[in-house]
């Protein structure tokens, strides 16, 4: 046990090391940034810098303090104190907490000076030789509501899609309905008539109407004057983006840009009877959804790309045979009249969602962050992946830990995200278009720099999927020459040539679970001890940490449980 212990320190301090040398170069700029940042700015601040903040609480005490992390610790630490000093040590909302604490639960909050205070000395007695007192533990928060269990899962989310008429696309429809609730923005896109509008259609079903605003087709200025509707609403819903976002249409092309930010979108209009200037406001605190088709000469820009996140439909043959095998078995008389499963309770469902709005905890993020893909796109994509798997957790919200606001999210919760968005999220980030791994696998056997044109690749396509176009192929092939998988030859000419710089990466992250339940444990147990237990517990059974399965619904056994009772009974009182 100890050399597993030591091999998990080790491989910790590498991921630690790297991510400092990361964050070295930025020090100035996140200095800057947190004295110039208004009061409002504290969680959006400490978002961005929790994956470093959470280094330094690893290594906190100087007996853990590893001689390779020492001289990079100094400036995270002034990094950090500056922070606490701003806005406190929860961000903006600290304040507010603190009073609620000390209040009602009449718990101790230690403050930043003496958090200070005990650690320079714990410091100055380690370098005379002496031995330190033991780590700082911060008392949490009193807990206020355990996992009440029996909830919603998200197979039998996929029950409901399934008794509503949808075949295949499971990821699409838990990934969507995931999105929806948390209010995030993103797209739907594919060919045309591969179900996009079917699938998201079924969604808004069950959302309620008063939740959700249709944008479609309007003059430039329509929507401004819908301002007050829109902002009753929690959820914009474009059913063809290109429609609202035509470039004739710069007022809602901006709009759209800034509430796809999160921030509101103004315009002042001159109200000539009255002569004077009317302002209206559409607040950012909502969510975006839009279909597009990609045959469509429509393309938005790459400013609004990193603002929304792109899910898929399924375009395989297999998925047309399936679709259209359902379709014939419900002309069947015997299949008619089936009613909906679930519907009602699911609609109050994601209604008590949309209605919830919590802090989240998500003890994995250190860990998962690692197998990222290390490109500039990442600094502000990764959101998307981490915001998903939150999302679950409020799906999961009747299931999950919760204190004074906060709600805490169980391995399922990453788990799940994984299984269903991993391999999508890096395709997104690294610029793979819908039809990019299949154009990529045409070039398997070819000799390395050996030439194909988009006629090439179509003609191979179109005999296996018939709806693929030309254009959408040859746009394809262009998109992967602008992220770097393929190079363009022959650029007089107007049929491209194409060679292949890159192999289609690897998509599978080497996720091992055991180690992020380790991680995630120590976390909590690190700055949560008083609700470290509870927050486990519930996530056991038959000693083992657990998961559905977002797909089958079956049980999937992620880590074994081992008792830390005697480890705790040594831990120091701070």
């Amino acid at each position: 046990m100890e050399v597993e212990k030591e091999l998990r320190t080790l491989r910790q301090l590498r991921r630690d090391i790297l991510n400092m040398d990361l964050f070295a170069p930025r020090l100035e700029e996140y200095k800057t940034k947190i004295q110039e940042a208004s009061p409002s700015d504290g969680n959006e601040i400490k978002e961005e810098l929790s994956p470093y903040f959470s280094i330094l609480a690893r290594w906190n005490t100087p007996e853990v303090i590893h001689e390779y992390m020492k001289s990079r610790l100094s400036p995270l630490r002034e990094v950090r104190t500056m922070f606490d000093r701003k806005f406190g040590r929860n961000g903006t909302h600290a304040a507010a907490r603190k009073k609620k604490l000390t209040g009602e639960y009449k718990a101790e909050i230690p403050s930043i000076a003496k958090k200070e205070k005990q650690l320079s000395a714990m410091e100055n007695k380690n370098d005379r030789g002496g031995e330190p007192s033991g780590k700082i533990i911060i008392p949490a928060e009193p807990k206020k509501s355990a996992p009440q269990g029996k909830g919603f899962s998200l197979n039998s989310l996929l029950d409901y899609y399934r008794s509503a008429g949808l075949v295949g696309e499971e990821k699409l429809a838990i990934l969507q309905t995931l999105g929806a609730v948390y209010k995030a923005c993103f797209g739907i896109e594919s060919l045309s008539g591969s179900g996009k509008s079917y699938s998201v259609e079924m969604l808004i079903d069950l959302l309620p109407r008063e939740d959700v605003y249709r944008m479609e087709l309007s003059s430039k200025t329509a929507e401004m004057y819908e301002a007050d509707t829109i902002n009753k609403a929690k959820i914009i819903y474009i059913p063809e983006l290109q429609k609202a976002m035509n470039s004739s249409n710069p007022i809602i092309v901006e709009a759209l840009k800034n509430i796809t930010e999160g921030k509101d979108a103004q315009r002042k209009v001159r109200d000539h009877s009255n002569d004077r200037n009317r302002k209206f406001v559409i607040k950012g605190d909502k969510g975006v959804i839009f279909t597009l088709a990609v045959e469509n000469a429509f393309k938005y820009d790459a400013e609004f790309s990193r603002r929304v996140f792109t899910l898929y439909t399924d375009i395989s043959a297999e998925q047309t045979d399936s679709i259209l095998r359902s379709k014939a078995g419900k002309r069947h008389a015997v299949s008619r009249g089936k009613s909906r499963k679930n519907k009602l309770a699911l609609q109050s469902h994601l209604r008590d969602c949309l209605s919830n709005e919590f802090e989240y905890e998500n003890p994995f993020a250190d860990y998962l962050s690692v197998f990222i893909p290390r490109t500039i796109r990442a600094r502000s994509y990764d959101d998307y992946f981490f915001n998903l798997i939150e999302a679950s957790g409020l799906f999961h919200h009747g299931d999950r830990l919760q204190d004074s606001g906060v709600l805490f999210l169980n391995l399922e919760d990453a788990h799940s995200i994984y299984t269903l968005y991993w391999e999508q999220f890096c395709k997104s980030l690294l610029k793979i278009p819908l039809l990019g791994e299949s154009i990529l696998n045409e070039f398997d056997g070819k000799k390395a720099g050996e030439i194909l044109t988009a006629q090439d690749i179509y003609l191979v396509m179109k005999a296996r999927n018939p709806s693929i176009s030309y254009n959408v192929t040859e746009k394809s092939m262009e998109m992967l020459s602008e992220a770097g998988f393929l190079e363009k030859d022959n650029y007089k000419s107007r049929n491209f040539g194409y060679s292949r710089t890159s192999n289609m990466p690897v998509l599978e992250a080497d996720i091992d679970w055991e180690v992020c339940w380790e991680e995630g444990l120590s976390f909590m147990e690190e700055h949560y001890p008083q609700i470290a237990g509870d927050w486990a517990s519930c996530q056991i059974k038959d000693g083992s940490v657990y998961a559905t399965d977002p797909l089958t619904g079956k049980r999937v056994t992620l880590a074994p449980y081992i008792e830390r009772s005697e480890e705790n009974e040594h831990q120091p009182d701070g």
